[in-house]
């Protein structure tokens, strides 16, 4: 099942795959009359397309939707025959105008597409909306209907563009030696400053990311901290785009933190790294650079004077320091450090990049999953009445 809310023109899409077809298909809710119906199927040389994957809305209402596998007959006979658990060639993307009940079948002329498509996605960075990414598995034995019988589908999964609404795909991920090319479904990072990074998922060679989607041939690596090798979906967490999650197949749900540099910072934060930009300009006018608001997580375009804190509980109890840690920051050293005499410091724990904490001279450090780092010293100011703790941020 899949769903998608239309709020511009109060509708609710559901898409629904079943062996029957007056239960699969495209079912969308009228929010304003609260009346259930249910969208014609598109058709391909005769054959009525089922099993529905799901359905994008571009603003003016129009949809565009992919539908995925559908086999002949009984699917677990194996080995398959041309009667029974062979794949039909009506897999693809289907385009259907506001206003219209007749589908337009834009991977026809695509082959490589009849047989296995999955996820489809609409690239939000092209003003004109026809750039989409579909994502296509290979299917499991070299039988196909007929109308195809020199057609290979066990070979051609993986990530397809269309730069032209449908008319042209191009496969530019097939896998490599080591990974097959089944790729289940696909998520730009939804910042424009980042609009070239996409996550691939797929069937059974775990989760891969590309920084230049849009270039002709992307180059992809494989996340390899995503040890997992059938992830279903990625998300970019609404409210901290340097948080995935991640859905799989067989290993729930896990989240992780994709890593930075204060140079994407700057252009997702400036769209630029020159003048007000650099890293020690105050670009908001509150005494922190924008490094230091880099680091510890502050808006250097809103003015704060509460990027960290410290003090004692009581007179008798060690200093404190608090402050949170940007986690994704790649390019980043803290060190906080204790002196008697605001001369000679002494580093009293360290961080380097997005690994973990190393308490170097004493004192005790908690972070949470978030960034909040508590440190205490262990020095009491009865020991030695004169005591100061900093906190020392640098780029690399």
């Amino acid at each position: 099942m899949w769903l998608t809310f239309d709020d511009a023109h109060r509708k609710l899409y559901v898409c629904i795959v079943n062996s029957d077809p007056a239960k699969d298909g495209i079912f969308v809710l009228d929010l304003t009359s609260n009346v259930w119906s249910k969208l014609n199927a598109p058709t391909r040389s005769g054959n009525v397309v089922q099993h529905p994957f799901n359905v994008r809305v571009f603003a003016n209402g129009d949809l565009l939707a992919s539908y995925c596998a559908h086999q002949v007959g009984d699917a677990s006979i194996s080995p398959p025959t041309i009667t029974d658990g062979a794949y039909k060639p009506t897999s693809g993307v289907f385009f259907l105008s506001n206003g219209s009940s007749t589908w337009q079948d834009r991977t026809n002329t695509k082959v490589e597409m009849r047989y296995f498509t999955r996820d489809v996605i609409i690239d939000p960075s092209d003003a004109s909306g026809l750039t989409w990414f579909a994502t296509v598995w290979n299917t499991d034995s070299n039988l196909v209907t007929p109308a195809d019988a020199t057609a290979t589908p066990q070979s051609w999964g993986g990530l397809y563009r269309t730069t032209d609404g449908g008319v042209n795909w191009t496969r530019i991920w097939s896998g490599d030696a080591t990974f097959s090319g089944s790729a289940t479904s696909c998520t730009l990072h939804p910042e424009a400053a980042l609009k070239d990074e996409l996550l691939l998922t797929t069937r059974f060679s775990g989760l891969w990311i590309t920084q230049n989607i849009h270039a002709a041939t992307p180059v992809f690596s494989r996340v390899n901290s995503y040890a997992f090798r059938a992830p279903e979906r990625a998300y970019y967490d609404p409210y901290d785009h340097d948080k995935i999650w991640i859905t799989s197949y067989g290993n729930g749900i896990v989240s992780g933190t994709r890593s930075t540099s204060f140079g994407e910072y700057q252009m997702r934060v400036f769209g630029s790294q020159t003048g007000i930009a650099v890293a020690n300009a105050d670009a908001d006018g509150d005494g922190a650079s924008n490094l230091l608001e880099y680091a510890l997580r502050g808006n250097p375009l809103v003015p704060s004077s509460n990027l960290f804190s410290g003090g004692q509980s009581n007179s008798s109890s060690p200093l404190r320091l608090n402050f949170n840690r940007y986690l994704a920051a790649s390019d980043t050293t803290w060190i906080i450090e204790g002196s008697a005499d605001l001369i000679n410091w002494q580093p009293l724990a360290k961080a380097i990049g997005t690994g973990a904490w190393t308490v170097l001279a004493g004192g005790t450090l908690s972070e949470d999953a978030n960034g909040s780092v508590i440190f205490t010293d262990t020095i009491l100011p009865g020991t030695n009445p004169r005591r100061f703790l900093r906190l020392n941020v640098s780029g690399s």
